[in-house]
């Protein structure tokens, strides 16, 4: 049990590591597994690396009830805590009436002041009183700290903008938005903005409606989740589509291998950033899977290397990671498959 007291000092600096070593010890000494949670946590945003086996099997076994009275209403999966708090969670359910009572009762409960990051449910029905409770949630004052909103449906994201969404928000996500796109989005009330992500299966022909949005001109990274998989020609064709509308602003586009949740992609994120000519020719290759999809991951990167115009690319970046550990013979692939490009800059 946190003390109202030490949650409140938390809550009022975010950035203050010392109240919440201040927490972990008085947990600890009361025998408290999140205390030794906390103090790990602390301990890897001072020195970084990778959440040690510890860290994991405490949230694995306590994550979903460290999240109290939002328990109900979030999923135990994509759970994520930073400095010992709640950080990233996605809602679980549909919301619709059968979620009514969870979702209004979740309404300003303070578990919600640490949350940076939100995915909603991926189909919300068309129920204005399942609307309302959502709009009522998302734009209530606790979460003044959120900085991310995924999953939004076109119909949600315009009713958001035209109410009080938290003032905060960095970046939003719209799930499904076909070719008539969110009429009316970046509005005065969303100020803040700069990063959009696009989930579902996007098409290349529902993208037209970007480059009219309010939004477009002052994006800085622009995500599209589709199913690149099928077809790795698609990627080309979409970087090339959202490069020549790219106003000055935009610095990254992501194109992310799967049409599954925002919150856990999988497969590989190819990044693309400016060179110093202003051109996106700088690609990382990001993994975003887990061990048991390895060799899928490491076919779709081969075939995404295959069809990418070796001149179009600058540099290029491979990087390893917690969810993506090569074998021998795949890092020799991929290493093969590089060297098309010619490049001096090269990291696998």
């Amino acid at each position: 049990m946190i003390p109202d007291a030490l949650f409140e000092a938390i809550c009022a600096a975010p950035d203050d590591d010392e109240p919440r070593a201040v927490l972990a010890d008085h947990l600890i000494q009361r025998g408290d597994p999140r205390g030794t949670f906390i103090a790990l946590q602390l301990r890897r945003a001072r020195e970084g690396g990778w959440a040690s086996k510890p860290e994991r099997q405490l949230l694995k076994r306590h994550g979903h009830r460290w999240c109290g009275a939002l328990a109900p209403v979030l999923s135990p999966r994509g759970l994520r805590f930073e400095r010992g708090f709640l950080h990233t969670a996605r809602v679980r359910g549909r919301w619709d009436r059968r979620d009514l009572a969870v979702l209004t009762d979740a309404v300003g409960r303070g578990e919600w002041r640490t949350l940076h990051a939100l995915t909603c449910p991926r189909q919300i029905p068309d129920d204005e009183e399942v609307h309302e409770a959502a709009l009522a949630l998302l734009t209530h004052p606790v979460l003044g700290g959120l900085r991310v909103l995924h999953g939004l449906s076109a119909p949600l994201a315009g009713a958001l903008q035209r109410s009080d969404p938290p003032a905060c928000l960095e970046a939003i996500g719209l799930h499904e938005v076909q070719a008539g796109g969110a009429p009316g989005l970046g509005a005065d009330s969303l100020p803040g903005v700069r990063r959009l992500a696009l989930t579902g299966d996007v098409h290349l022909h529902d993208l037209g409606w970007l480059w009219d949005c309010p939004l477009w001109p002052r994006l800085e990274g622009i995500t599209v989740m589709s199913r690149f998989y099928d077809d790795t020609r698609r990627e080309a064709a979409y970087l090339d589509a959202l490069a020549s509308h790219a106003a000055n602003a935009l610095q990254r586009i992501d194109l992310v291998a799967s049409c599954r949740h925002p919150a856990q992609p999988q497969g590989w994120t190819l990044r693309f950033t400016r060179d110093t000519q202003g051109r996106f020719t700088q690609l990382t290759a990001i993994p975003s899977t887990t061990s048991g999809t390895r060799d899928r991951a490491c076919s779709a990167l081969l075939r995404a290397l295959e069809v990418l115009d070796p001149n179009a690319i600058s540099a290029l970046s491979i990087v390893r990671g917690p969810g993506f550990r090569p074998t021998r013979d795949q890092v020799e692939q991929i290493t093969t498959a590089c060297g098309r490009f010619g490049l001096q800059h090269l990291e696998v």
